[in-house]
């Protein structure tokens, strides 16, 4: 029988070893997001690692996600290239917005708001449906995406607060932001994606047993 002191042990080293596979996988998202149209593989794949953590299914963080990069690279760049477009036209409308002075200036700061939150909903789910799902057609995942964005609100607005959380503190706190830099390098992008797999979790759920 075990004693509540191995158990405690035990739990703790479940624990250090959820802490040890997050920041492998963040360091592995981090390097395959360097070549930019890479990004959309690494997202994807860092969303099927911490999918399959949520699920409670076995992962080997380093093999299960080069093993879907490799797998999955043409079917997720070909939803990333058109989003990335998308995206940075919309940070265009936004720095256009954000320097000119006048009426325009104002409607083109509240279109870049509102489609950039839009493609941040869209970009977030999209990723973590391919992580899960396979898809036949890009057009497919962003209908997905957006309806089950709108659907599930509480897990959108956790996916857009951990989404603009550096940026905020990078532009409003930037002593904050220097002192989380280590953090956010190590594990924040691992440990973001897997709050999100978990809040994401009764969904894809529900879509398996269908």
């Amino acid at each position: 029988m075990k004693t509540k002191t191995s158990l405690n042990d035990n739990a703790f080293f479940r624990a250090m070893g959820t802490v040890g596979d997050l920041v492998v996988l963040n360091l592995l998202w981090l390097l395959c997001c360097l070549p930019v149209v890479t990004v959309g593989a690494s997202t994807a794949a860092l969303f099927h690692v911490t999918g399959k953590m949520a699920a409670g299914e076995a992962t080997v963080v380093w093999r299960d996600f080069l093993g879907f990069c490799r797998r999955e690279w043409k079917s997720t760049t070909k939803v990333w290239l058109p989003l990335l477009a998308f995206g940075l036209l919309v940070a265009a409308d936004l720095y256009i917005g954000g320097h000119t002075a006048s009426a325009l200036g104002g409607l083109l700061t509240a279109g870049a708001v509102i489609f950039g939150l839009l493609w941040l909903c869209a970009t977030t789910w999209s990723f973590a449906l391919l992580g899960r799902f396979q898809y036949r057609r890009g057009r497919e995942v962003l209908r997905d995406a957006l309806a089950l964005a709108a659907a599930n609100l509480p897990t959108t607005l956790v996916a857009v607060v951990l989404a603009l959380l550096v940026p905020a503190l990078l532009l409003l706190a930037f002593s904050v932001f220097v002192y989380l830099l280590p953090f956010f390098l190590l594990a924040g992008g691992s440990a973001a994606s897997l709050i999100l797999a978990v809040s994401m979790r009764p969904t894809f759920a529900h879509m398996e047993n269908r």
